[in-house]
Order: structure tokens, then C-alpha cells, then sequence
């Protein structure tokens, strides 16, 4: 599969809460980030764009097992936990979207609480390749988005992890992604 300029990379909250040590970690998180920094490089050499995002909540996000939500505290700002992970070597070209910064927002996709949308437009983006961290909520989200948004969106499955808090719950939102019209590929499938 041929890589073009009108083509985006969109990596999901690849940071340390969500990689081994952090607060919210999955299995093999630190193995995206390294996957996903081999991709970048391919997208910059074909003149694509590359954007990151990276969750920004406030330290009273309502999302907060402290607020009474359902998740750890996590990726607050100016913390190591909201830090890109070590192994994710963007390129300096890319593009850093936060999202997350209202308290009162999950923000699980990259289109919620972000200029994603907006960037994407602005660069006149066509098709979507999507990887990142946690298949079963920031993927999934983000890929029913970029596809009602009409963009032709590409999950790379071997650049994502998963929750898994119910056993398999990666496995289902493989599948619902591909239910509903997105494509499944693997990292080798792009040319270099």
C-alpha cells in the first residue's frame, strides 16, 4: 500500500501512564511506541503528515477514580505520566494534538476535545492510518470518528494494545472497527 501526501498517520496517547509503569498501563505499550516510531519515519519520507495525540486532563479530570469516574488517575498535564513514551521517537514534523484538557470530557477519541478535526482538514487529509494505545477505547473511538467524519481510515493492528479488562474486548473492537468499513492492516503492508 502506497503512502501519499494527502495521507495522515494519527498515533493515540502513546504515553508513560499508559505503558508498563505508568497508571493505566497495557501489555506491549512500550512495543507500539517502537512500532509506531518506524512508522512516522515512513510517513515523513513520503511527505505525509504524522499527528500524536496526547491526553491533557487537569488533575480534577472528572474521569478520575479521585473525581469518582471510572479510570486511575492518569496523563495529567506537565506530569511524566502525560509524557510521550520513551520509545516513540516522533519525528520533528509532526503534529501534537492534546486532548482531554476539559474537565468535564472523556475525550476517548482524538476528534473529542482536540483540533484534530480542524488539522486534518486544514492539510487537505483524504485517508487515515490510525495506531496507538488502548484499542478497546481511544482506537475504537477515534476510528467510528475518522470513518463518520468520511475519511477512509486504516487501523495498523500490529501498532495497537488493548485494556482487555474484560478478556478479548481488543479482539471485538478489531472487529466493530472492521464492521463498520475500516480497513485492517498491518505495518509491513506499507511501502517503503
Amino acid at each position: 500500500m502506497n503512502i501519499s501526501s494527502t495521507d495522515a498517520l494519527i498515533i493515540l496517547d502513546v504515553q508513560n501512564d499508559f505503558c508498563p509503569g505508568g497508571t493505566m498501563p497495557v501489555l506491549n505499550g512500550e512495543l507500539v511506541a517502537a512500532r509506531l516510531t518506524l512508522v512516522a519515519k515512513k510517513f515523513i519520507q513520503k511527505k505525509a503528515s504524522v499527528f500524536a495525540t496526547q491526553e491533557w486532563h487537569p488533575k480534577d479530570h472528572s474521569s478520575f477514580l479521585s473525581a469518582n469516574g471510572q479510570w486511575p488517575d492518569h496523563c495529567i498535564q506537565f506530569t511524566s505520566g502525560a509524557d510521550f513514551h520513551e520509545s516513540l521517537q516522533l519525528p520533528v514534523e509532526s503534529n501534537i494534538v492534546r486532548k482531554g484538557s476539559n474537565k468535564d470530557i472523556d475525550a476517548y477519541s482524538g476528534f473529542v476535545d482536540s483540533q484534530l478535526r480542524e488539522l486534518l482538514l486544514e492539510k487537505k487529509i483524504a485517508r487515515l492510518f490510525i495506531g496507538g494505545i488502548a484499542t478497546d477505547t481511544c482506537v475504537l473511538n477515534t476510528v467510528i470518528d475518522a470513518i463518520n467524519f468520511g475519511y477512509s481510515t486504516h487501523v495498523l493492528t500490529d501498532a495497537v494494545a488493548a485494556y482487555d479488562v474484560e478478556p478479548g474486548d481488543g479482539d471485538r473492537a478489531l472487529h466493530l472497527m472492521h464492521f463498520n468499513d475500516a480497513e485492517l492492516i498491518r505495518s509491513d503492508d506499507l511501502s517503503n
